[in-house]
């Protein structure tokens, strides 16, 4: 229950603020005579519903993407994920590139890592997508384009997730074809 006041006071200050700012300026260039506290009431009642709306997307998205007790770290934006591998980078490469989700997504691939960006969608301005591989390890990590981002409807989670999945797949794959030699 704790977790969830954090993602609702969360956002709460945040729109919170963007209201404020929107009711001084609404203020300062009001040609009407609407007196002020109709003007408060019905920035406060935007702020609630909006507020109570993207916690409460943000909550129902990440629930659905996860199948254990959620964490503070589920509701990030930032999202990283380490992986004890040892899959070649351009093998990974190849594998995000014949997936048909992340076939889309725009990928490039320099040394021993892969950087990519998905694509802008209705809830979200896209994704930057980030994987390194050092000693035996995979690093992946995603995160919103825009930095300013405070909910990402779990996006960067699934993201995460996709490539996990993918790379545990493909040593799974990788390690019956050495068993068969």
């Amino acid at each position: 229950m704790e977790l969830r006041f954090k993602l609702y006071a969360k956002s709460f200050l945040v729109y919170g603020v963007i209201s404020g700012i929107a009711l001084f300026l609404w203020n300062s260039f009001d040609t009407e005579n609407m007196n002020f506290e109709t003007k408060v009431y019905i920035i406060v009642t935007a702020w609630v519903i909006t507020s109570v709306s993207s916690a409460f997307s943000q909550i129902k998205s990440v629930e659905r993407l996860k199948n254990s007790k959620l964490t503070t770290k589920d509701f990030s934006v930032f999202q990283t994920e380490y992986l004890n591998q040892n899959i070649p980078i351009d093998y990974i490469f190849q594998l995000l590139k014949s997936n048909e989700i992340t076939k889309r997504w725009a990928l490039t691939i320099h040394k021993s890592m892969i950087r990519g960006k998905t694509n802008i969608t209705i809830s979200s301005w896209g994704e930057k997508v980030k994987i390194k591989s050092s000693d035996n390890k995979i690093i992946i990590e995603s995160k919103p384009v825009l930095r300013t981002a405070v909910f990402d409807n779990g996006k960067n989670l699934k993201n995460v997730k996709l490539i996990k999945k993918i790379i545990e797949n493909a040593q799974t794959i990788l390690k019956n074809k050495k068993n068969n030699l």
